[in-house]
This record gives structure tokens, C-alpha cells and sequence, in this order.
């Protein structure tokens, strides 16, 4: 049985497709003598989280005697492509499926295919659509409601009652953002603060560079600004540099990369909750091929693992760098 240790398709305008297959056959997934599993993320370009937590995942899975088949979607908002690719680790009869949903509701139908496949699935940082927890073994995710919650509550101890805050959200349709500005309005509203814009980046740094560029020709006054996190936060700091107001506005995010905890550091953010891609990925690795092997029942794994959130600022930043993801 030939084996191919790493076949890397870049990416192109036409096929925005990301394929990585790890010690699979070239017969096809379900030929390996080894538990195959499958992994679909939205994008790991120019995203630590999500390379970080996909690093983990394969490095897990490999320890634990397993294969990988790495697909990316091309982006946070290729919903359409990324159904088509776990439709594709469905074809290839992967023994078990670690999935970063782009849209939880979109999801639903290829997630249904995996169970009727007898397929396990394990689910990492973004949820699927409520009332579809049986189509999952696992959710592995930080409680994005009480990271963007704490987020805001700590930004708000440094601001005046009156003080005019905007968010800059994810993308649309996008659980983790929702939740997280779910969480940002709970700890702004729990001192009586109501945002005066909010938008979104789509995860972009160039999009929330445009997004906050408008929200400050509309709003001059802005004190703060609160941003679900991501890439993003470059834009946000690009724009508040263009318009010269760096030292006056504070900036919010939910990250936990090594980069945003030392820009922490350098004063261009002035707090971060964090992630722990590190740990999902580990844990999702493990449960995959414990699942796809046999060693771990189906139905026996907690259905919600929360991986953890810790604020950030520069009483702690420094400290912090060494838990930091790269």
C-alpha cells in the first residue's frame, strides 16, 4: 500500500480549495489501516487561531496512531465550498470528522450525511445550529458569550459613564461572533452603555479597516472600540492610526495569539480576552481517533468542553506570552 506523506494544492482565485492528506493511501481514505480522519477548517491563512488549533488537531491525531486529510474552505464566509468538502471527506469514507463550521446552520445537512455514514463528528470553536446537538459527539469552543461579556466589563471600568463605544462583529451568520457581541452588549449594558455603531469585519482585516474608517467619520467621538476578534484588529488599529487616534481610543478584542498579546504589550490593545486553540485541537485530535478506533463509545464525551477565557491587559501581558499561540 503506497503511501504519500504530504500533498500540499495551493490555493488560486478559481479553486479556492486547501488539501493536505498526512500517510493517507492513494487508494482512498477507507483503504488505510489507520483511523483516517478528517478535518475542516475555514481558512488557515493569515489566522493563527485557526492554524494553531488545526496544528494541534493533526499532531494529536498522528500521536494517537491516527491520519489526517486536511481541507480548507478558502475563507470565513465560504460556506458553500466548505459543505462541498465534507461532503467530499464523506465520499472518501474518513473514519471520523473534526469540523470548524463557517454558518452552524448551513452545516446541518452534510453533518446529517456523516451520521448516516456512521461517521462521528467532533465539533471545534464554532457551534452548529441549536437543536442539532445529536449530529455531534462533542463541541469543543471558548463560551464566546462570557469572553465578550468579561471583555467589556473590564473596558468599561476605565471609561466614563457617557463614553460612546462601537463594535466591529464577525461575519454574518457567524456563531461565534454573534455570541461574542452577545457578550460585549451584556457587560456594556450592565454599566447602561449602548453602543453608538456596530458592523462587520467578516473576520478581514481590510473589511474592519473600512468598517471602523466609516464608524469614525460618523462617530469622532468614539472612546472605544470592541472587535470579535481575528485579523481584524489590524484593520482597526490601521484605521485608528489613519485618523490619528491611537492614544485615544481603546481597542478590545478576543484573541490570545502571541502577535495581539504583544501588541498589548506595545499599548495598541488595551485588553484581550482569551482562546485556547491549543487545547481544542489536542483534545479534538485525541476524541477523533479514540471514536473512529473504537475506544470511545459514541455518545459518551461531554457534549460541550469549554476550553477557557482569561482577560488580558498590561498588568498580565507579559506573563501571559508564555501560554500565548503563535
Amino acid at each position: 500500500m503506497k503511501k504519500i506523506s504530504r500533498i500540499w494544492l495551493s490555493i488560486t482565485a478559481l479553486a479556492i480549495t486547501g488539501l493536505t492528506l498526512s500517510g493517507c493511501t492513494a487508494g482512498g481514505a477507507g483503504d488505510s489501516s489507520r483511523p483516517v480522519i478528517g478535518i475542516s477548517v475555514k481558512t488557515i491563512t493569515n489566522d493563527p487561531f485557526q492554524q494553531a488549533w488545526v496544528d494541534a488537531a493533526t499532531a494529536s491525531v498522528k500521536a494517537a496512531g491516527g491520519e489526517t486529510v486536511l481541507l480548507t474552505a478558502g475563507g470565513q464566509t465560504a460556506v458553500a465550498n466548505q459543505v462541498s468538502q465534507i461532503n467530499d471527506l464523506i465520499a472518501r469514507r474518513v473514519n471520523a470528522l473534526i469540523v470548524n463550521p463557517i454558518d452552524g446552520q448551513a452545516i446541518v445537512p452534510a453533518l446529517q450525511r456523516a451520521q448516516s455514514g456512521h461517521i462521528p463528528v467532533i465539533v471545534v470553536d464554532s457551534a452548529v445550529a441549536d437543536g442539532n446537538e445529536n449530529l455531534y459527539e462533542s463541541f469543543i469552543a471558548t463560551d464566546n458569550v462570557l469572553a465578550g461579556e468579561q471583555a467589556a466589563k473590564f473596558l468599561t471600568k476605565s471609561l466614563h459613564p457617557t463614553a460612546k463605544v462601537a463594535i466591529v462583529e464577525g461575519a454574518a451568520g457567524s456563531l461565534p461572533g454573534d455570541q461574542r457581541k452577545e457578550g460585549f452588549l451584556k457587560g456594556l449594558n450592565s454599566v447602561g452603555i449602548t453602543p453608538v455603531a456596530s458592523a462587520a469585519g467578516d473576520w478581514a482585516s481590510d473589511k474592519a479597516l473600512t468598517v471602523t474608517e466609516n464608524i469614525l467619520t460618523a462617530n469622532p467621538k468614539v472612546s472605544a472600540i470592541l472587535t470579535a476578534g481575528g485579523p481584524m484588529v489590524d484593520g482597526i488599529i490601521q484605521a485608528l492610526a489613519h485618523a490619528g487616534l491611537t492614544d485615544s481610543v481603546k481597542v478590545v478584542t478576543i484573541d490570545g495569539s502571541a502577535q495581539s498579546i504583544q501588541q498589548v504589550i506595545a499599548g495598541q490593545i488595551f485588553a484581550l480576552n482569551t482562546q485556547d486553540p491549543v487545547k481544542m485541537g489536542t483534545l479534538a485530535g485525541k476524541n477523533a481517533v479514540g471514536l473512529a478506533g473504537g475506544k470511545i463509545a459514541t455518545g459518551s464525551l461531554e457534549k460541550y468542553v469549554d476550553s477557557g477565557t482569561t482577560t488580558v491587559s498590561s498588568e498580565n501581558a507579559q506573563e501571559s506570552l508564555a501560554n500565548a499561540f503563535k
